[in-house]
């Protein structure tokens, strides 16, 4: 029963020596090295202790037990501190991926703006081309081909930024601290989303395009 005692007062003191000592950042990450400390060395008294005893006895035993410990337990405070750097590491991949998928998001908003003002005013671009063509309404046809060449510089401007951004988050899909990510799919459908607004605005600039090239009188 003393032997007992003995080795699990080594391993309590063990355990509470590297937690003090810990290099974990968190709380969470200093429990981790605790866990993988403790088991370590409950598990490696226990083998010492029995290795010991089959040597010399009970004072081998004793010894085993100590030795043990403190095999084990450094073996599980290197353990636990490499899972609590893990957790450490996702935790700054979740928020990373969190502001990704923000910008994704609100660059998306920006272009979904662009594309319905470019869509409305193309339309009322092409009813108004259409009477100063056929009246040939020089004025007009000047005011429309202005009002073109601005929505298509605006518009290209546009498609810049969304191709800025989707570099950006390409770069963060292919880090492979996100992938393990649960929000690794939300960023992928953002930038998707992405694509498709480039998309559009690529149709509506070359509908600009085609719009500037009938007005000519």
């Amino acid at each position: 029963m003393n032997l007992i005692r003995r080795w699990s007062a080594f391993v309590s003191a063990f355990v509470t020596l590297a937690v003090l000592t810990s290099c974990a950042e968190t709380q969470e990450g200093r429990k981790t090295q605790a866990q993988g400390t403790g088991l370590g060395a409950l598990l490696g008294a226990a083998v010492g202790a029995g290795l010991g005893a089959a040597a010399g006895g009970g004072r081998g035993a004793a010894i085993g037990a100590a030795s043990g410990a403190a095999v084990g337990g450094a073996a599980g405070f290197a353990y636990g501190t490499h899972v609590a750097h893990q957790k450490a590491k996702y935790a700054k991949a979740e928020d990373w991926l969190n502001a990704c998928i923000a910008s994704a998001r609100a660059e998306r908003r920006r272009a979904y703006a662009v594309n319905e003002k470019v869509s409305t005013r193309l339309a009322n671009l092409q009813r108004r081309s259409k009477a100063a063509v056929a009246s040939r309404d020089k004025a007009a046809v000047t005011q429309i081909r202005t009002e073109i060449a601005t929505l298509k510089q605006e518009a290209n401007a546009e498609v810049k930024n969304v191709n800025n951004e989707v570099a950006a988050q390409q770069n963060a899909l292919k880090d492979s601290s996100a992938r393990g990510s649960s929000n690794y799919g939300q960023l992928k459908e953002s930038v998707g989303s992405l694509e498709a607004s480039k998309a559009q605005l690529g149709q509506n600039i070359s509908r600009l395009a085609a719009l500037e090239n009938q007005t000519n009188l």
